[in-house]
């Protein structure tokens, strides 16, 4: 008797830092985990971002947080790829005081993996391996002001100087390479995460129906 192969359709949330990738991702896995929690789990990628002592640094000696060259891409790449045919693999448990690599945890695979990260349209490895990419769209001034709030490390000078920046060069310049684009500016109500999933959903059948299956 003829086997279906895995399938795993991998949902990409891609934005800039303060955009709402996070709360967004964890909502729509909420939506979907409600419904069945054994066909759908999450993967943040900042869990592949390298240790911090490699970063790259300003003349001040500064750690620059906001580029692709902190990502492992390699690992993050061979992952996602064991992950459409069903393959087990290790999350990276980053320590966030040291920013070094503690652990690894196992994901469980599932027909559906939501992926989110400043950088998967970036990549084009990564944009070829997401199967629906979601493009988080809000205003400067509100991505400042929540990433301000959450790193309060950060000044507006660096802001300005270094993430803004980075945002246009690396993240809002591949943009329009996403399927659908969502304005971020306010918190995500219920109707608005059962319409994304509308849109998925439509996207999955349409992606499905394609394998040639005897």
């Amino acid at each position: 008797m003829y086997q279906t192969p895995f399938q795993c359709f991998l949902v990409g949330i891609c934005g800039g830092s303060g955009s709402g990738m996070s709360t967004f991702a964890n909502q729509l896995y909420t939506y979907y985990r409600n419904l069945s929690p054994e066909n759908v789990n999450i993967l943040h990628t900042h869990h592949y971002f390298i240790n911090r002592q490699a970063y790259q640094k300003n003349k001040d000696g500064e750690y620059l947080f906001d580029l692709p060259s902190n990502l492992n891409l390699p690992g993050l790449n061979m992952d996602l790829a064991h992950l459409q045919i069903g393959g087990s693999f290790g999350v990276p448990v980053r320590d966030f005081q040291s920013g070094r690599i503690q652990n690894y945890a196992g994901f469980r695979v599932a027909p559906l993996a939501i992926v989110e990260g400043i950088f998967l349209l970036h990549y084009k490895a990564l944009r070829n391996q997401i199967d629906y990419m979601i493009f988080l769209d809000a205003p400067t001034k509100i991505r400042k002001s929540r990433r301000l709030t959450r790193d309060t490390w950060i000044d507006e000078e660096y802001y300005d100087k270094f993430i803004e920046p980075a945002y246009k060069r690396y993240v809002l310049a591949q943009s329009h390479k996403a399927d659908f684009i969502l304005d971020s500016s306010h918190p995500f109500g219920e109707e608005v995460i059962k319409r994304i999933a509308a849109k998925i959903e439509k996207a999955k059948e349409l992606e499905f129906s394609s394998y040639p299956y005897p």
